[in-house]
């Protein structure tokens, strides 16, 4: 019997099926039931909804990393921002070999792509300026039909690494926020190669779910357990909901360093709405709090939504 390779097949999908086929198809492949884009209930189904219906250009400067720091600037204020080393659109080693470590470099037109970079004599500068080549050319638009994405001039950009106490990379907090209101805490733990996530609602009672890929029904980021509360959880609500309530559904990303915040990122449509939420009811849940606007003013509600960013 003749298989095509996961590739190849993936390849074959992305070049012929529409963005509603696409996205239909690869829901029925990491979920375990049906996508519904008529009667969408769950958060997963909603999300799906947004990426295909509520496409404005005003989403695209808050999904670049390096455009979003403009509005973190106005809206907050510089304190709340990483600071940044370096811009580049031609990456070479000198770019990154003369910067003081530890830095992070990324791009800032995609997701899960990075070096950290601790000690500079450990680099191999010449692989680090081909991969962030690489990246340069890629578009995250194609791998999960997130239009925000499509339209990002692609830049190389250098942070300073931030670091804990125990000169640790600090867990990272994000708030999925609906309606501008935050509605869940995730907390990420990353530990060499272990990772894993817990879920707070906004008076740190702890929610018993997991959100992650998985592999048959088994999720691959388990339940992080208890985690601390942030002495600073009343400012991180604070400020995430006054950037959230331009919008339906947002992800902001935050940083905690002795007890001081630092801006991640804006992510609209979480895992691409692909990663499965246990137990479904869960996934129902969260679904119920968030209320889609009918189909047809979609673009009109979206531009009430974003009329002060223009």
């Amino acid at each position: 019997m003749l298989t095509i390779p996961r590739v190849a097949y993936r390849a074959v999908i992305d070049s012929i099926l529409p963005d509603e086929a696409w996205c239909s198809h690869i829901f029925a492949l990491t979920q375990d039931y049906p996508l519904s884009l008529d009667n969408p209930r769950t958060l997963c189904e909603k999300m799906q909804w947004l990426k295909l219906y509520n496409r404005h250009p005003g989403f695209t400067n808050w999904a670049d990393k390096y455009k979003v720091r403009d509005y973190i600037r106005d809206m907050l204020g510089e304190k709340y921002l990483v600071p940044l080393l370096a811009v580049c659109d031609e990456p070479q080693k000198n770019d990154f070999a003369a910067l003081d470590a530890p830095f992070i470099i990324k791009p800032n037109h995609s997701s899960g792509k990075y070096f950290i970079v601790r000690d500079k004599k450990e680099m191999d500068w010449d692989l680090v300026v081909k991969q962030c080549r690489r990246w340069l050319k890629t578009n995250l638009y194609r791998e999960g039909r997130e239009m925000q994405y499509r339209d990002i001039p692609p830049l190389i950009i250098v942070e300073k690494l931030l670091l804990d106490e125990n000169g640790n990379i600090p867990s990272d907090y994000r708030c999925h926020c609906f309606h501008g209101k935050v509605a869940l805490i995730q907390v990420n733990q990353k530990k060499g190669k272990d990772f894993k996530k817990s879920f707070y609602d906004t008076n740190w009672h702890r929610q018993h779910l997991t959100w992650s890929v998985c592999v048959g029904n088994k999720p691959l980021w388990p339940d992080g357990g208890d985690i601390d509360k942030p002495a600073v959880l009343d400012e991180l609500i604070a400020i995430s909901e006054k950037l959230a309530r331009r919008f339906l559904l947002i992800r902001l990303d935050w940083y905690i360093v002795a007890n001081r915040i630092y801006f991640g990122e804006a992510t609209f449509h979480h895992g691409g709405g692909f990663e499965r939420i246990q137990p479904y009811e869960w996934d129902l849940r969260l679904g119920d709090m968030l209320h889609l606007p009918d189909k047809s003013s979609i673009r009109e509600y979206a531009d009430k939504l974003l009329r002060e960013l223009t």
